[in-house]
């Protein structure tokens, strides 16, 4: 079973066999060199260096023949599972080795270089090699085809450039610089490689007798003709006979649709703003061929989205969850020669949702300035009402318990100097007095103050205990009645403490000025109101004469700084009627 043919430098034919090397003389075929390895050799790539060197790619590994020495190249032996599919003898005399699943190796004055898919080689595998007549290395892998230059991949060629397929099978130049690229779905004929690239495409539809072509299956012969060996047999192609075209088809947008619900375009043109939520779009377009409307394709570009040029087959594209912004859609049309037409194109907008927009974000910054603004006042509100709470419990402090200590030190210097037993007797009196008011003073100054005695129960607890004190000495009766269910919910401290003098001015005044018999307190917290009630049931006021007095007057004051709402009711005793 013959593999491959090979002519030498001195014209001599070679033929690859799956039982070693044979040349072809005289009409027949004989054994090419009596070795062990090579005759039982499955022969799979043949290349010839300028000075006669043959190297031989087979299944047991990689060979080299020169003056009939057989020597096999150990480098590739250390490779575990190596196949070299493709030699290449180049013009600086380089050997390039490609093989099945580990990339290229360049042997160069006895050094071994490797480039695999890390060096941007398209695959790792590699089905043929081929120098151009300019000194090109081209590199056919199965996933494309690739430029080599000073060791290095330069440019990769693949669908998207208009290849019919990525997997190659051989590649071949005529004299005029065409690059005949065969792949396992068809022929492509490349024009200008290293400039405008242009791509014509040959399938069984323009002759081939199959797609499938064979691997380093194709031959240029001395009149120019392309023969290529498929899966079915040999297509002679003769390139001078098929008339170029050069006339790029006409493309024409011919539909959108927003959410697969078509959109009048002359329409959408006059107002080509979209909002944020009509982001899913689809673009239709038609190409216009008559050489070759079934060999005709597309290459599509939207801004912002697509990091270029994009080939495609089909008469749409659809693009979703797009951002807001403004785009350009272009698409354009080329002919089964490479020529193609100039885009068409059209411009769109999406809007921002309403919160990506500038004045929402301006009222977002205006709300969270004003929130800080607010925060801030209150801030400093409550500073300034703690230091007014301290001022005033310093001048508390300062007029009323200094007051009294005064008093009682003077009062105890004055005991000093009496010998009368009733004097004494008053002296001491007054002294404990005035003692029990600063010691009372104090605690109301100390329960104002702790942080223990922000809620209700411990307000209405302190307000029980000062009036059952104070009616003790008076034999008058007390009724407390408490209604509060949320006991446990938080007076500021400047509420609680003028609620607290408030309520022990109007039972001061109801135990001393009312000659009454009965006192009544009451708390009540329905409908999220504090209501607080002190009633007697003695002599009234006489409002009028009231008036000219402070007591009333500092009651209103209190109410008046902690926003509540005070009411005096003057019938059957007198009541104090108070809600916050």
């Amino acid at each position: 079973i013959i593999s491959l043919v090979f002519k030498r430098n001195n014209g001599k034919i070679i033929l690859g066999t799956k039982n070693g090397l044979k040349i072809f003389t005289n009409q027949s075929i004989k054994p090419f060199i009596q070795n062990p390895d090579l005759l039982n050799a499955d022969i799979f790539t043949i290349a010839e260096a300028k000075d006669g060197e043959l190297f031989i790619g087979t299944q047991q590994g990689v060979y080299s023949i020169k003056n009939n020495k057989v020597e096999k190249l150990k480098y590739f032996d250390q490779l575990e599972s190596i196949y070299i599919l493709s030699i290449l003898a180049t013009e600086n005399n380089g050997i390039i080795f490609g093989s099945f699943d580990k990339g290229l190796f360049i042997l160069q004055n006895g050094n071994y270089s490797q480039i695999t898919t890390e060096d941007n080689l398209s695959s790792n595998r590699i089905n043929c090699l081929y120098q151009t007549n300019s000194g090109t290395v081209l590199i056919g892998t199965q996933n494309g085809l690739n430029i080599l230059e000073n060791k290095k991949i330069t440019k990769s060629i693949n669908v998207n450039n208009g290849l019919i397929s990525n997997a190659i099978a051989d590649i071949n130049e005529d004299k005029n610089g065409r690059i005949f690229v065969s792949t396992f779905k068809g022929l492509n004929i490349i024009y200008n490689l290293n400039d405008s690239l242009r791509i014509r495409s040959i399938t069984n539809q323009e002759g081939l007798i199959n797609d499938n072509c064979l691997n380093e299956g194709s031959y240029i012969d001395f009149a120019g003709n392309l023969w290529v060996a498929t899966q079915s047999g040999i297509t002679k192609y003769n390139p001078e006979n098929d008339k170029e075209n050069k006339t790029s088809p006409k493309i024409y947008l011919t539909g959108f649709e927003i959410f697969n619900v078509p959109k009048n375009l002359n329409d959408f043109a006059k107002n080509s703003n979209l909002s944020y939520d009509q982001n899913y779009l689809k673009f239709i377009y038609t190409g216009i061929n008559f050489s070759a409307p079934q060999k005709i394709k597309y290459s599509y570009y939207l801004s912002g989205v697509d990091k270029d040029w994009v080939l495609s087959n089909n008469y749409s594209v659809q693009y979703t969850h797009l951002d807001k912004g403004n785009y350009l859609f272009q698409v354009k049309a080329m002919n089964e020669w490479g020529y193609w037409s100039k885009p068409v194109q059209f411009a769109f907008t999406i809007m921002p949702a309403w919160w990506e927009t500038w004045w929402f974000r301006l009222l977002i910054i205006s709300i969270i300035g004003s929130l800080l603004w607010l925060a801030f006042q209150y801030r400093l509100n409550y500073l300034l009402k703690l230091e007014r709470l301290r001022t005033k419990i310093a001048s508390d402090l300062h007029d009323d318990v200094g007051s009294l200590l005064t008093q009682i030190s003077m009062n105890v210097d004055l005991l000093g100097y009496q010998k009368d037993t009733n004097v004494i007797k008053e002296k001491s009196s007054f002294i404990r007095s005035k003692c029990s008011e600063v010691i009372g003073i104090m605690s109301d100054i100390v329960w104002s103050i702790d942080a223990r005695n922000d809620n209700l129960e411990s307000f209405i607890d302190r307000v029980f205990s000062f009036a059952s004190n104070f009616v003790k000495e008076k034999n008058i009766e007390l009724k407390f009645v408490n209604n509060v269910t949320k006991k446990q919910n938080l007076l500021k401290i400047d509420v609680r403490q003028n609620l607290m003098m408030i309520a022990k001015e109007a039972i001061n005044n109801a135990v001393k000025y009312s000659n009454c018999n009965l006192l009544e307190v009451e708390f009540d917290d329905s409908n999220n109101l504090l209501m607080m009630k002190i009633s007697d049931n003695g002599n009234g006021f006489d409002m009028d004469s009231v008036k000219k007095g402070n007591g009333l007057k500092n009651m209103k004051m209190r109410a008046e700084a902690i926003k509540a709402k005070i009411e005096f009711l003057n019938y059957n005793g007198f009541s104090i009627k108070i809600i916050i």
